[in-house]
């Protein structure tokens, strides 16, 4: 009987954790910096390329590159297995999953979850070991396009 509440109780903290980081994901957060280019030009295009029923297309999509000004990245999570990341003007979407306070992205180990509350994340870039903090935003991102 104790070692049956022991295991009871074990299994609520650690399906009660992970289900409360993963809610509390939901939502737009966004990291902000200062661009500073290293160049003097101010625009640059990508091709982004989409496989269709007819084939493969190619989109020339032009980013504007300004002297300096603050740029924004967004993440936003809103389902239970993908989250869309914007910057500079275009959204792609990811399938995702949390385990022990870590994003997994396409099964590998993407972000660590440093902390978490109703209005800052802090993540850590697991490649790099970088800490970028997050805050939610309520930002309009329907003028993005999501490849």
């Amino acid at each position: 009987m104790k070692y049956t509440l022991i295991l009871l109780i074990t299994i609520f903290i650690f399906t009660s954790c992970k289900s409360q980081n993963h809610e509390d994901l939901v939502g737009t957060w966004k990291y902000s910096w200062e661009f500073k280019p290293k160049s003097e030009y101010t625009f640059e295009t990508m091709t982004i390329q989409t496989e269709t029923e007819n084939g493969t297309e190619y989109e020339q999509i032009k980013l504007e590159k300004p002297k300096r000004e603050i740029r924004n990245f967004y993440l936003v999570f809103g389902g239970e297995t993908t989250y869309t990341e914007f910057k500079s003007g275009i959204g792609m979407k990811f399938d995702f999953r949390v385990s022990n306070d870590t994003i997994y992205q396409m099964d590998k180990p993407e972000f660590k979850i440093v902390s978490i509350d109703s209005g800052e994340l802090i993540l850590r870039k697991i490649d790099t070991g970088k800490e970028r903090v997050y805050i939610k935003s309520n930002d309009d991102l329907s003028k993005f396009k999501v490849h």
